[in-house]
């Protein structure tokens, strides 16, 4: 069993209480979750062009794009381990749509006379000519891209594999999570140290008692 961070659990937890008989998207869940402009993060995949750029808000040197970069690396991780482990199902569709924008923010996707990708309603957009960069309605720069191709990094594949995939949580993640995300194999350890501590402390208590009897028969006349 892996270990889990705090960040893990938080996310374990949501997805948990999530309606098991309603079909939800993993982007969907990922941009409600983890992507927004106050969080300052967004993810755009373009199957066509076989690229994932994750934008963070400012430049991405600065040390809280580490940090959020850090977390999108162990949501990807985690959706990854959850799968293996089958505490989730995702029914994998091929990509028809040419761009895939993650964020709750951006939620009314357009194109405007310059083919620009309008994001909003309050003008944040992407010059297909500059990519790299979301801009603002005054033409500011707000999120620098890491920009990962097909070919050249496993992010890629990583997020090709959920984008628009049904996900359904199991019965046993909402398990996982009431035992206090210990799984059934320790669970089951955890109770046979219990048992065969109880087992040894009424053997040693039992001994105990035989040893002072066996003392007292010596002590007693006879």
């Amino acid at each position: 069993m892996r270990s889990l961070s705090d960040y893990e659990k938080k996310v374990l937890k949501h997805l948990s209480g999530v309606d098991p008989t309603e079909l939800i998207t993993v982007s969907k869940f990922i941009s409600d979750e983890l992507f927004s402009i106050d969080s300052g993060l967004a993810l755009a995949f373009l199957p066509k062009q076989e690229v994932a750029i994750l934008y963070l808000r400012g430049k991405k040197e600065e040390s809280s794009n580490r940090q959020r970069l850090a977390e999108i690396l162990e949501l990807l991780s985690l959706i990854e381990y959850l799968r293996a482990e089958r505490y989730i199902h995702s029914i994998r569709f091929s990509a028809k749509e040419s761009l895939f924008i993650m964020c709750k923010d951006f939620d009314d996707i357009s194109q405007n006379r310059e083919s620009e990708i309008v994001l909003n309603k309050a003008g944040y957009h992407i010059k297909p000519t500059d990519p790299g960069w979301i801009y603002d309605s005054h033409g500011t720069k707000q999120f620098e891209g890491l920009v990962f191709k097909k070919h050249e990094s496993s992010i890629y594949d990583v997020v090709s594999s959920f984008v628009s995939s049904p996900l359904v949580p199991t019965p046993e993640l909402k398990e996982f999570v009431a035992n206090g995300y210990r799984t059934k194999e320790e669970m089951r350890y955890a109770r046979s140290i219990f048992y065969t501590r109880v087992a040894l402390g009424v053997a040693i208590f039992f001994g105990a008692i035989s040893t002072f009897i066996g003392l007292l028969s010596l002590c007693v006349p006879g």
